[in-house]
């Protein structure tokens, strides 16, 4: 397997590599067509590569708000977690991980977080997203708290970073190969005591091709438990809360990553 270093201006900024500079950038890590979204020495899960390739085309092939996995907003369900003072965000560090066009992002920096990345693979998509943060009402505060950038959710280059980590059609969109390893990088980004918020889509039992994957209910705390996550709120979203043509199979989880016990480190 071929890889590649980044420049020495985008040293600095490993694990992830702003969107600008690879918007311009003629260097190798730009053949997104390879699916080469790593650093040097870094192991692929498998499957990863597949599903690299995948969201590359779709996003160089252009994504139209709306279109696809693209819902044009943040799930209701979502926002209404935050209103009804279910989910506090003021001063709490929030990750977002494919986190698409940046709507989310939006959101946790309107509602107070003191800081809001949003990851992505492809710089398509992480330029669509910074152009929707740009183009959003957020006062200069909130945009100098919010940011998208691009990189490799499975890189972990800064563990406990996070204090909340928001997951919403990120799961299901993994090869079923990767999904011990999408619960251990979580245990990663994730401060002890923190929080992952899965908004769980489509809950139906597996046995179709993805993506999106099913992902039954159990299959969630299957593979989170292992990764030291403990499950603290299940609930199924009300029709009214879920995506156009999400209702029915759009649910609510809620982990706690556990404190480390004495004489861990």
């Amino acid at each position: 397997m071929q890889t590649f270093q980044l420049h020495n201006h985008c040293q600095k900024l490993q694990p992830f590599t702003c969107w600008r500079c690879l918007k311009a950038c003629r260097h190798p890590v730009r053949q997104r067509r390879s699916g080469l979204h790593i650093r040097a020495g870094s192991s692929m899960a498998p499957g990863k590569r597949e599903y690299d390739q995948r969201w590359n085309k779709i996003w160089e092939e252009g994504l139209n708000a709306g279109e696809q996995f693209d819902a044009s907003s943040s799930s209701p369900a979502l926002l209404a977690m935050i209103k009804e003072g279910k989910l506090q965000v003021r001063g709490k560090r929030v990750f977002v991980p494919g986190c698409g066009r940046g709507y989310d992002v939006v959101e946790f920096a309107k509602q107070g977080a003191v800081s809001v990345v949003g990851l992505e693979l492809v710089p398509e998509a992480a330029t669509s997203a910074q152009d929707h943060l740009y183009n959003s009402d957020l006062d200069q505060t909130q945009r100098e708290r919010s940011k998208v950038t691009t990189g490799d959710f499975f890189d972990v280059g800064a563990p406990n970073s996070y204090d909340i980590g928001y997951d919403y059609t990120f799961f299901c969109a993994m090869e079923p190969s990767m999904r011990q390893k999408w619960a251990e990088a979580w245990a990663q980004w994730l401060t002890p005591g923190g929080e992952l918020v899965t908004l769980m889509f489509p809950v139906e039992a597996e046995g179709r091709q993805g993506p999106p994957w099913p992902v039954p209910l159990q299959l969630y705390e299957d593979t989170l438990r292992p990764a030291g996550f403990v499950r603290t709120y299940l609930e199924q979203v009300p029709d009214e809360q879920c995506h156009k043509r999400r209702e029915g199979k759009t649910w609510i989880g809620r982990w706690t990553k556990q404190m480390p016990q004495e004489g861990q480190q």
